[in-house]
Protein backbone atom coordinates (compact mmCIF):
# COMPACT_ATOMS: atom_id res chain seq x y z
CA UNK A 1 0.00 0.00 0.00
CA UNK A 2 2.83 2.40 0.81
CA UNK A 3 4.60 1.54 -2.44
CA UNK A 4 1.40 2.28 -4.34
CA UNK A 5 1.40 5.75 -2.80
CA UNK A 6 5.04 6.49 -3.68
CA UNK A 7 6.27 8.18 -6.87
CA UNK A 8 9.81 6.72 -6.69
CA UNK A 9 11.37 4.13 -4.36
CA UNK A 10 15.13 4.14 -3.90
CA UNK A 11 15.33 2.01 -0.77
CA UNK A 12 13.04 0.14 1.60
CA UNK A 13 14.30 -0.22 5.17
CA UNK A 14 12.47 -2.59 7.49
CA UNK A 15 12.98 -3.24 11.20
CA UNK A 16 11.31 -5.76 13.43
CA UNK A 17 12.31 -6.24 17.06
CA UNK A 18 10.95 -8.92 19.37
CA UNK A 19 11.71 -10.35 22.79
CA UNK A 20 13.46 -13.71 22.39
CA UNK A 21 12.16 -14.66 25.85
CA UNK A 22 8.63 -14.85 24.39
CA UNK A 23 9.43 -17.82 22.12
CA UNK A 24 11.11 -20.45 24.26
CA UNK A 25 14.60 -21.82 24.70
CA UNK A 26 15.01 -23.12 21.12
CA UNK A 27 14.60 -19.61 19.67
CA UNK A 28 16.85 -18.08 22.34
CA UNK A 29 19.58 -20.60 21.54
CA UNK A 30 19.19 -20.06 17.79
CA UNK A 31 19.71 -16.34 18.45
CA UNK A 32 22.89 -17.05 20.42
CA UNK A 33 21.57 -15.76 23.73
CA UNK A 34 24.25 -16.08 26.41
CA UNK A 35 27.19 -16.78 24.11
CA UNK A 36 30.45 -14.89 24.52
CA UNK A 37 31.53 -12.81 21.48
CA UNK A 38 33.97 -15.39 20.07
CA UNK A 39 31.54 -18.29 20.41
CA UNK A 40 28.75 -16.21 18.86
CA UNK A 41 30.97 -15.37 15.87
CA UNK A 42 31.84 -19.04 15.35
CA UNK A 43 28.43 -20.63 15.94
CA UNK A 44 25.93 -17.96 14.85
CA UNK A 45 27.71 -15.25 12.89
CA UNK A 46 29.37 -17.73 10.51
CA UNK A 47 26.07 -19.47 9.69
CA UNK A 48 24.85 -19.39 6.11
CA UNK A 49 21.27 -20.25 7.07
CA UNK A 50 18.85 -17.54 5.91
CA UNK A 51 17.31 -15.40 8.65
CA UNK A 52 13.59 -14.72 8.93
CA UNK A 53 13.72 -11.56 6.80
CA UNK A 54 15.63 -13.21 3.94
CA UNK A 55 12.41 -14.74 2.63
CA UNK A 56 10.47 -11.54 3.30
CA UNK A 57 12.89 -9.58 1.13
CA UNK A 58 12.47 -12.07 -1.72
CA UNK A 59 8.71 -11.88 -1.29
CA UNK A 60 8.71 -8.08 -1.45
CA UNK A 61 10.79 -8.16 -4.63
CA UNK A 62 8.36 -10.61 -6.23
CA UNK A 63 5.35 -8.51 -5.20
CA UNK A 64 6.92 -5.30 -6.54
CA UNK A 65 8.15 -6.88 -9.78
CA UNK A 66 11.85 -6.45 -8.93
CA UNK A 67 14.48 -8.97 -9.97
CA UNK A 68 17.04 -9.86 -7.30
CA UNK A 69 20.60 -9.07 -8.38
CA UNK A 70 22.38 -9.80 -5.10
CA UNK A 71 21.56 -10.68 -1.50
CA UNK A 72 23.87 -10.66 1.50
CA UNK A 73 23.37 -11.17 5.20
CA UNK A 74 25.15 -10.38 8.46
CA UNK A 75 24.28 -12.03 11.77
CA UNK A 76 25.44 -9.73 14.56
CA UNK A 77 25.23 -10.14 18.35
CA UNK A 78 23.20 -7.73 20.46
CA UNK A 79 24.73 -6.96 23.88
CA UNK A 80 23.96 -4.98 27.01
CA UNK A 81 26.18 -3.01 29.37
CA UNK A 82 24.94 -4.91 32.42
CA UNK A 83 23.69 -8.41 33.20
CA UNK A 84 20.20 -9.38 32.00
CA UNK A 85 17.97 -12.16 33.23
CA UNK A 86 16.52 -14.57 30.67
CA UNK A 87 13.28 -16.17 31.83
CA UNK A 88 13.21 -18.75 29.03
CA UNK A 89 16.77 -19.92 29.73
CA UNK A 90 16.36 -19.41 33.50
CA UNK A 91 19.77 -17.80 33.90
CA UNK A 92 21.56 -14.48 33.89
CA UNK A 93 23.30 -13.24 30.74
CA UNK A 94 26.60 -11.55 31.68
CA UNK A 95 27.37 -8.04 30.46
CA UNK A 96 29.02 -8.12 27.05
CA UNK A 97 27.67 -11.56 26.16
CA UNK A 98 25.09 -11.91 23.41
CA UNK A 99 21.57 -11.00 24.49
CA UNK A 100 20.38 -12.08 21.04
CA UNK A 101 20.93 -11.54 17.35
CA UNK A 102 20.46 -8.81 14.77
CA UNK A 103 20.15 -10.18 11.23
CA UNK A 104 20.75 -7.60 8.51
CA UNK A 105 19.78 -8.59 4.96
CA UNK A 106 20.58 -6.31 2.02
CA UNK A 107 18.88 -7.10 -1.28
CA UNK A 108 19.96 -5.30 -4.44
CA UNK A 109 17.73 -5.38 -7.50
CA UNK A 110 18.32 -5.06 -11.24
CA UNK A 111 15.73 -2.26 -11.26
CA UNK A 112 17.77 -0.18 -8.78
CA UNK A 113 15.88 -0.11 -5.47
CA UNK A 114 17.49 -1.78 -2.45
CA UNK A 115 15.70 -3.57 0.38
CA UNK A 116 17.49 -3.49 3.74
CA UNK A 117 15.94 -5.42 6.60
CA UNK A 118 16.90 -5.60 10.27
CA UNK A 119 15.47 -8.49 12.30
CA UNK A 120 16.35 -8.14 16.00
CA UNK A 121 15.50 -10.89 18.45
CA UNK A 122 16.98 -10.43 21.90
CA UNK A 123 16.43 -10.54 25.65
CA UNK A 124 15.03 -7.16 26.58
CA UNK A 125 16.58 -4.67 28.93
CA UNK A 126 14.12 -2.65 31.06
CA UNK A 127 12.10 -0.29 28.88
CA UNK A 128 12.66 -2.13 25.57
CA UNK A 129 9.55 -3.15 23.64
CA UNK A 130 8.60 -4.88 20.40
CA UNK A 131 8.76 -2.68 17.32
CA UNK A 132 7.89 -2.83 13.62
CA UNK A 133 9.05 0.03 11.43
CA UNK A 134 9.16 0.37 7.65
CA UNK A 135 10.61 3.30 5.71
CA UNK A 136 10.31 3.91 2.00
CA UNK A 137 13.04 6.28 0.85
CA UNK A 138 12.57 8.12 -2.42
CA UNK A 139 9.90 10.56 -3.46
CA UNK A 140 8.44 11.06 -0.91
CA UNK A 141 10.05 9.46 2.15
CA UNK A 142 7.47 7.66 4.28
CA UNK A 143 7.85 5.84 7.61
CA UNK A 144 5.26 3.70 9.36
CA UNK A 145 5.96 2.68 12.97
CA UNK A 146 4.06 0.17 15.07
CA UNK A 147 5.34 0.48 18.62
CA UNK A 148 4.80 -2.36 21.05
CA UNK A 149 2.73 -4.67 18.84
CA UNK A 150 1.52 -7.90 20.46
CA UNK A 151 3.94 -9.87 18.29
CA UNK A 152 3.17 -13.45 19.48
CA UNK A 153 -0.60 -12.89 19.20
CA UNK A 154 -0.29 -11.22 15.78
CA UNK A 155 1.92 -14.04 14.52
CA UNK A 156 -0.63 -16.66 15.58
CA UNK A 157 -3.56 -14.71 14.14
CA UNK A 158 -2.00 -14.28 10.69
CA UNK A 159 -1.41 -18.04 10.50
CA UNK A 160 -5.03 -18.77 11.38
CA UNK A 161 -6.41 -16.09 9.05
CA UNK A 162 -4.44 -17.61 6.17
CA UNK A 163 -6.10 -21.02 6.55
CA UNK A 164 -8.80 -20.24 3.94
CA UNK A 165 -6.04 -19.33 1.46
CA UNK A 166 -4.26 -22.57 2.26
CA UNK A 167 -7.41 -24.59 1.65
CA UNK A 168 -8.05 -22.79 -1.67
CA UNK A 169 -4.44 -23.05 -2.89
CA UNK A 170 -3.60 -25.23 -5.89
CA UNK A 171 -1.87 -28.54 -5.31
CA UNK A 172 1.89 -28.53 -5.02
CA UNK A 173 4.44 -26.05 -3.72
CA UNK A 174 3.10 -22.49 -3.76
CA UNK A 175 5.41 -19.61 -2.86
CA UNK A 176 3.98 -16.92 -0.61
CA UNK A 177 4.40 -14.17 -3.20
CA UNK A 178 1.42 -15.76 -4.98
CA UNK A 179 -0.76 -15.26 -1.90
CA UNK A 180 -2.88 -12.19 -1.42
CA UNK A 181 -2.34 -10.26 1.83
CA UNK A 182 -3.63 -12.14 4.86
CA UNK A 183 -7.35 -11.35 5.19
CA UNK A 184 -9.34 -10.72 8.31
CA UNK A 185 -11.66 -13.71 8.51
CA UNK A 186 -15.07 -12.63 9.68
CA UNK A 187 -16.67 -16.05 9.34
CA UNK A 188 -15.46 -19.38 7.99
CA UNK A 189 -17.72 -21.24 5.60
CA UNK A 190 -18.15 -24.72 7.10
CA UNK A 191 -20.40 -27.66 6.61
CA UNK A 192 -23.54 -27.82 8.72
CA UNK A 193 -22.90 -29.38 12.12
CA UNK A 194 -23.88 -33.05 12.37
CA UNK A 195 -27.36 -33.73 13.71
CA UNK A 196 -27.92 -36.06 16.61
CA UNK A 197 -31.05 -38.00 17.46
CA UNK A 198 -33.07 -36.49 20.28
CA UNK A 199 -32.97 -38.17 23.62
CA UNK A 200 -35.77 -40.64 24.36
Amino acid sequence: MLAGSTHRIDRIVGLTQYNADDYGSAVAQKHGVGLDPDTFAAKIGASSAPSYFWNSSEWLCAKLGWRVRDMRQQLLPTTHTGPLSSTTLDREIPAGHATGMKAVVVTETHEGPVIETHCVGKIYAPGEVDLNEWTLRGEPDTTVTIRQPATPALTCAVVLNRLPQLLAAPAGFVTTDRFEPAPYVTRLETEAPPSFPSAG
